[in-house]
């Protein structure tokens, strides 16, 4: 284009779109992109806002789509059956305990053994020389436990106390600030500055497929007044509370065995358990209508079996 016609073409665009307000910018390149910019404002589109709808409806079915492929490619890999979760409310945590035992402050004539903890040789006291109980029986296995620091801390964190077989399993390792530790437990029952521990009498259920340990903390279940005080009065709980919807819905399918922490089991059917009480105040299960047994001293598990 020769430099007069550039110019004449520059006088035409400023003639043509005045609106613009844009002064003239005397340059090809410029022109080009003025008149680039005017052809794309002049372009139209009516069917530009249908388009647009439906491409935004078609992307709302691919993500729904996408969702409904992931739900059902979970439930293939995970079904519910083979999860042995356990239907119902999980058994509540219990706020008064029957123990408050402290951790010495002086270790001198306590057992420690030396273990590896983070690459390094440590002194370690089992724990489950702290706990001492006086009784005809060793009933430390009758408790759950609650490690509790000195800052109030809780290894409640894990979401259940800790039954006395896991508990024996763990040390105090007073050179690694005064912490618990279990080398097969969870790390919340790791607790540093341990400073106490809590009992809590409780009861383990057990069913089968179980793969989770369900410990009843009597304080926190429901207690109601006892219907024969011929035998035990105060509080009693009924020996089929235990077995909740929580453990079962048809327990009905199932025989009982009733175990003592001196090693004693007695077995029952689910119409016998119906007939049984847990006496608070005395400690032990009773059962008025069955003559055969009076009663069942340091009951510390229930367990179901198939019939």
């Amino acid at each position: 284009m020769s430099g007069s016609n550039l110019e004449k073409s520059m006088i035409a665009y400023r003639l043509v779109h005045p609106e613009t307000g844009v002064p003239p910018v005397f340059g090809k390149a410029r022109l080009r992109e003025q008149i680039t910019e005017t052809k794309q404002k002049n372009l139209k589109f009516p069917n530009n806002k249908k388009i647009g709808g439906n491409m935004r409806v078609i992307s709302y079915l691919m993500v729904i789509a996408v969702l409904l492929i992931g739900l059902v490619g979970c439930d293939k890999s995970n079904p519910v059956e083979n999860k042995n979760t356990i239907p119902g409310i999980e058994p509540e945590l219990a706020e008064n305990y029957a123990f408050e035992l402290y951790i010495p402050t002086d270790l001198e004539g306590y057992e420690f053994e030396e273990i590896e903890y983070k690459d390094d040789m440590v002194a370690a006291y089992p724990v489950e020389q702290f706990i001492s109980l006086d009784g005809k029986v060793d009933s430390r296995g009758l408790y759950a436990y609650e490690i509790v620091a000195d800052d109030g801390y809780s290894s409640r964190g894990s979401g259940r106390d800790i039954k006395w077989e896991e508990f024996r399993g763990g040390y105090y390792l007073p050179s690694e600030k005064n912490r618990t530790y279990y080398p097969e437990g969870t790390t919340k029952w790791s607790v540093k500055g341990a400073e106490k521990f809590n009992l809590y009498r409780a009861i383990e259920v057990i069913a089968p497929n179980q793969d989770d340990i369900v410990l009843y903390e009597v304080d926190a279940m429901e207690q109601i007044q006892s219907l024969h005080p011929e035998i035990y009065t105060g509080k009693v709980i009924p020996l089929k509370n235990f077995v909740s919807s929580y453990i079962t819905k048809k327990p009905e399918d199932f025989d009982y065995k009733l175990a003592t922490v001196d090693e004693m089991i007695v077995e029952f059917t689910w119409e016998q358990l119906q007939e049984g009480y847990w006496s608070v105040d005395a400690d032990r299960a009773f059962f008025p209508n069955i003559e055969d047994i009076k009663a069942i001293k340091y009951l510390v598990s229930i367990e179901l079996y198939a019939k």
